[in-house]
């Protein structure tokens, strides 16, 4: 088809009316809501201004863009007094409503005064083509603080069946109460516009290979993945530990290592206290070990480790305490580890128990256990307790004792000091694993290696906004108008910080993206 000027005049005359045509159908329902518009410079056009005392327009203040109404009422008598501004849409020129479309509705104002009994309130009306009313809002309070512009907003508005139009009515009025009676409020910027239909958005996400590690979990212990380069470790832990579930337990791991296992903790049958009893969490702190802090260690060697002779009472790692004086002689070591501060309840009594050993006495030396009471603003209560264990020997043994903390105490912690002579050449080594500190007689918690199964997988990720739905999907090719994008599990709420979506990698190639859904 060969295309003329007429032609050509024609098609962009349907294109620019069609463009109106949307542009159109997004504008306001309002007639004149910023109040701009005045035949006599006086009047707003399109709007009905109604009481006892009828707004006036201004220009002296405005929210945009040079004029606004004033609603203002002073009680001359004792009489009430109002100001109201109304609009009927329909009539005003705005354009009939359509039945079943959501809109909103929204206006800008200033409060400037309130006296005694004033109230200043707002109310949207549907009615029908014979004004009968057919829906409404309800007479609602206008907010907002004196002196400062605030926007009123109501959305998600379906306008009902049989419904032709809106009738907008914004008004400030007082009692009957005299003198005392009085109020102002400025409105501009009104506004009804049909909502903007709900949009499925594509984020910008990133894709990570790695491998997705598997293991049989129990619902209430911990969890704790750990990888190695050889069967025989050493082992590192890979993130933060996991709590367990019932059934298989999955997490995604970047890279890939030859060996994965899971360090799973099981609480006794009284829960423990104890943060990280057995010294298996690994740390960043002097110590090596997360819940655990070193408070002295001069002439000494402190660390969580899973190096020790006696190799650990239960799991993987003890805690290793050395003190030493150099055989030319020295000052007295000095060493004082202590838990993170536990919650406890001032009078119970507590069952407290620890395994012990000291495979090196050379000198002198009295290792002891501490217990040192809080309350809840971490001031100390109470004298702190000293408790020597130096009976035991090279083997683990353990050491028990019940606690009943003292009047105010809201918390505790548990520690150990090593009390070392000056001697020249004076060693000890004294180890201790699974702490425990519960209420009443229970079976004590244990740590068990699972094995972990593991195979290549991809992680797609993505910046989410707390409650919002995600979808995301995988294609296994991208054409220009035929791709098949299936979904990749189910929807995904949003936590408000990084989302994940793992998938096991096969033979055929994947495409991935993450919709935002409405």
């Amino acid at each position: 088809m060969k295309i003329n000027e007429t032609t050509l005049r024609v098609l962009l005359c349907a294109a620019a009316c069609a463009l109106a045509s949307r542009q159109a159908s997004a504008q306001t329902s309002v007639v004149n809501g910023d109040f701009e518009t005045s035949t006599d410079g006086i009047t707003p056009g399109s709007w009905s201004l109604l009481g006892s005392q009828p707004p006036v327009r201004i220009s002296t203040d405005f929210h945009s863009p040079s004029h606004c109404m004033d609603l203002a009422v002073t009680n001359i008598d004792a009489a009430a007094q109002k100001s109201e501004l109304d609009q009927n849409t329909l009539v005003a020129g705005g354009g009939a409503v359509n039945p079943g479309d959501v809109y909103v509705f929204s206006f800008w104002a200033k409060s400037i005064s309130s006296g005694v009994s004033y109230v200043q309130q707002y109310n949207l009306q549907w009615l029908d083509s014979g004004s009968t009313i057919v829906g409404q809002l309800g007479f609602a309070s206008i907010p907002g603080s004196i002196g400062v512009w605030t926007q009123i907003s109501r959305t998600n508005l379906a306008a009902p069946a049989n419904a032709v139009t809106a009738l907008i009515q914004i008004f400030g009025a007082t009692g009957a109460v005299g003198p005392s009676g009085y109020g102002e409020v400025l409105i501009d910027d009104v506004s009804l516009m049909v909502a903007a239909p709900p949009q499925t958005n594509q984020v910008h996400s990133s894709i990570e290979s790695g491998s997705q590690v598997s293991w049989t979990s129990t619902n209430g212990a911990q969890d704790q993945v750990q990888q190695s380069s050889s069967p025989g470790g050493p082992w590192s832990n890979l993130g933060a530990p996991l709590a367990g579930v019932n059934g298989v337990a999955s997490a995604f791991v970047p890279g890939r290592s030859a060996f994965y296992r899971v360090l799973e903790t099981i609480p006794g049958g009284n829960a423990n206290l104890v943060l990280n009893p057995g010294f298996e969490l690994s740390g960043a702190n002097a110590i090596r070990a997360t819940n655990w802090n070193i408070l002295a260690n001069a002439g000494a060697q402190i660390v969580a480790t899973n190096a020790s002779t006696p190799s650990p009472f239960d799991g993987l790692r003890v805690l290793y305490m050395e003190s030493s004086v150099p055989a030319g002689g020295g000052p007295a070591p000095n060493s004082d580890v202590r838990s993170d501060f536990l919650p406890v309840t001032a009078g119970t009594t507590y069952n407290l128990s620890f395994y012990a050993a000291n495979p090196v006495k050379i000198g002198g030396a009295n290792p002891q256990y501490s217990l040192f009471f809080y309350d809840t603003n971490n001031n100390p209560v109470g004298g702190p307790l000293f408790t020597s264990f130096a009976s035991v020997g090279s083997a683990w043994t353990q050491v028990t004792n019940s606690v009943t903390p003292p009047a105010g105490a809201a918390q505790l912690t548990i520690g150990w000091i090593q009390a070392v002579g000056a001697g020249a050449g004076f060693d000890w080594v004294t180890l201790i694993d699974d702490v425990s500190l519960s209420s009443g007689a229970g079976a004590p918690g244990q740590t068990n290696v699972l094995s972990a199964a593991s195979q290549p997988a991809i992680q797609v990720s993505w910046a989410s906004a707390a409650g919002s739905s995600y979808q995301v999907q995988a294609a296994t090719d991208l054409l220009d108008t035929a791709t098949t994008w299936s979904a990749l599990g189910g929807i995904v709420t949003g936590n408000g910080a990084a989302n994940t979506a793992v998938d096991p990698v096969s033979a055929t190639r994947k495409f991935y993206r993450v919709l935002q859904l409405p």
